[in-house]
């Protein structure tokens, strides 16, 4: 049992440690909410998987937002972004939003507050077109952001999206129903069956819409 632990313990990755930090959903118009969604997911992930960093789940965050009277989908300024990190106690918090351009194509203006440091200003980044590509982009732009803020070299590269946009959007739905679930002892007694029942059909429509399931909504071709 010993060694299979230390076997474990071996092969996961070592995060280093800065802070705690958190990515909330991008800001934006109604439509943009399923890209803020999956961007948001997007980022921390790509930190996680080479052991960079540790993060606050969206539902923590979604959670603070239902507490304080917060507005989960609508942090386009520093202060707002740290009030979720005062909450939560978040050493970082990268947020941004979605704006569209003279041209028709969607930018990423972001940025990230670190304590009480002022957070350098805001970067633009002009997304592809394709929910897939553009979260991917989007996921990406926010990973390197976080990084630079942690004194690190930004490594977070994108890569190519399995899943069609179709399956992506199905995806962000069941995402968005999961992530305004409460969570806590209490919940079996004000839990939305029907959200529920809609959030996993969603996942069923996304999985059928493409032809490699995936679980965390975007996952590179083999």
């Amino acid at each position: 049992m010993s060694l299979l632990l230390a076997l474990v313990v071996a092969a996961a990755p070592v995060v280093e440690d800065h802070g705690p930090a958190m990515v909330l959903p991008l800001a934006g118009p109604a439509d943009s909410r399923p890209l803020a969604l999956l961007a948001q997911e997007r980022a921390p992930a790509l930190l996680a998987a080479r052991g960079k960093s540790s993060f606050f789940h969206l539902k923590q965050a979604a959670a603070v937002a239902a507490s304080e009277g917060l507005d989960l989908y609508g942090v386009a300024d520093p202060k707002a972004a740290r009030a979720f990190g005062d909450a939560l106690g978040a050493a970082h918090v990268a947020f941004g939003k979605l704006v569209t351009d003279a041209k028709g194509a969607t930018v990423l203006e972001l940025q990230v507050a670190s304590g009480a440091h002022a957070p350098a200003a805001a970067k633009k980044v002009t997304l592809p077109k394709g929910v897939g590509a553009a979260a991917e982009a989007a996921g990406v732009a926010l990973a390197n952001a976080l990084e630079q803020s942690m004194g690190r070299k930004p490594e977070a590269k994108g890569e190519r999206v399995a899943a069609n946009d179709d399956a992506m959007l199905e995806y962000a739905r069941c995402l968005a129903a999961v992530v305004e679930q409460p969570l806590g002892v209490e919940n079996p007694a004000v839990l939305d069956e029907a959200v529920i029942a809609g959030a996993v059909k969603a996942g069923e429509a996304a999985v059928a819409a493409t032809r490699s399931p995936f679980a965390s909504g975007l996952r590179p071709i083999d």
